[in-house]
Parts: C-alpha cells; structure tokens; sequence
C-alpha cells in the first residue's frame, strides 16, 4: 500500500468519526471530547502500527510481521477498554452516549488497519 492511499484512508476514516461524533453526541460536552480523545488515539495508534509494520515489511526475519499485528491487536483492544473506562469515570460520561459511537469508531479505524496492513503483507 502506498503512503498516499494510507494518509487518505486516515483522513476520511478521521472526517467520518469526527462527523460521527458531532451528529450523534454534540448535546454533551462531556462525551464529545472524550470521543475526540478517543479519535486521536485511533489516529495515533494506526499510523505508528503502519510505521512499524512498514518496517517489518522490509525485515528479513518472516515472522516479524505477524508478531506485530497480533500484538497490536492486543494494545488496541485493551486501550480501548482503558479509554472507555477511563472517559466514564474520569469525564463522568452516561455509557449510553459513548458506546454506539466509540464502537463505530473502534470498527472504522480497525477496517483501516487491517486492509493496510493486508496490502502490506502481500507487497513483500
């Protein structure tokens, strides 16, 4: 996958969250920014996993590539149970209007990852 087509992916992965985020929870402040923290984590975590895999990619060592993705799926699964339990007890965020699009979130951001990662493994 080239660079190009992964910062395009990201930014309109990014745009629909953000849009996501403004038109399901704009009446609590609250939730809104804990989703944004949420969004920057996404954002942040898929382009250093894209970086590292990038780099694996080129390794000599085969199964380097697979030990990161399994890991990252790890480290993304527990930050995100970490950022929900923490934007509820620390934002005071009601559940009810983080889940539905922390989920959605979650999927779109791992839809990314995993199809960039996919165009990566069948490029070496």
């Amino acid at each position: 996958m080239k660079n190009s087509h992964f910062v395009t992916s990201i930014l309109i992965v990014t745009l629909l969250s953000f849009g996501l985020v403004h038109w399901t929870i704009n009446e609590d402040p609250n939730a809104t920014r804990a989703s944004w923290f949420m969004i920057i984590f996404f954002v942040c975590f898929t382009i250093a996993l894209f970086v590292f895999a990038l780099r694996a990619a080129k390794s000599s060592d085969l199964y380097q590539f697979s030990r990161i993705f399994l890991a990252s799926i790890m480290i993304k699964m527990f930050g995100f149970i970490f950022l929900i339990v923490m934007m509820i007890k620390k934002f005071n965020v009601d559940s009810k209007n983080l889940m539905l699009p922390s989920i959605v979130i979650y999927v779109l951001f791992t839809i990314v990852e995993t199809y960039s990662l996919m165009k990566l493994s069948k490029s070496r």
